[in-house]
């Protein structure tokens, strides 16, 4: 029987450790997506909203520096989907800034956490449709109820990154 070299368990030590690098890389590549998704929506919301206020502005032959100087007389001649386009790029400052945290904190605690990568992208999805209907028909009744459902998702993903950080405390 042939003696099994130190340095041959050092190779092997070696390869588990890269291949277990690699399976939890792969793994946090995937809990973030959602994150990286919700990034991509607002600059795609901020493209939308320059799209829609620009050549208003333009064409009222208001420069950015009057926008500036006068901000209240230059939206005020901004059409309404300009105004809702604005808006929404507005609230994907606020709420969202809860879930980059969280699904942020569960994918380096819990990269696996099945229940928290489904939560995190179906805040991201309610989010692009309460932004699709907030920049388009703007139903109130409907954005609401995805309001509320979005703020249900964030808040079961809250709960779910508490009890994981918990856990890993011991």
């Amino acid at each position: 029987m042939e003696m099994i070299q130190e340095t041959d368990f050092e190779a092997l030590a070696q390869q588990l450790m890269a291949a277990e690098l690699a399976d939890w890389r792969a793994a946090l590549a995937t809990a973030l997506l959602p994150v990286a998704a919700l990034v991509f929506w607002t600059f795609a919301m901020m493209l939308w909203m320059l799209a829609t206020r620009l050549p208003p502005l333009l064409k009222a032959g208001k420069l950015p520096q009057e926008v500036v100087d006068n901000p209240r007389d230059a939206m005020s001649r901004l059409p309404a989907a300009a105004l809702r386009s604005g808006a929404n790029y507005n609230h994907l400052h606020e709420q969202p800034v809860l879930f980059y945290a969280l699904a942020t904190s569960l994918a380096l605690i819990a990269p696996t956490s099945a229940v928290g990568l489904g939560l995190a992208w179906a805040y991201v999805g309610l989010r692009v449709l309460h932004s699709l209907v907030q920049a388009t028909a703007n139903i109130l009744k409907l954005r609401f109820l995805l309001f509320l459902l979005a703020s249900f998702a964030l808040i079961g993903l809250g709960v779910v990154t508490l009890m994981e950080l918990l856990a890993a405390q011991g």
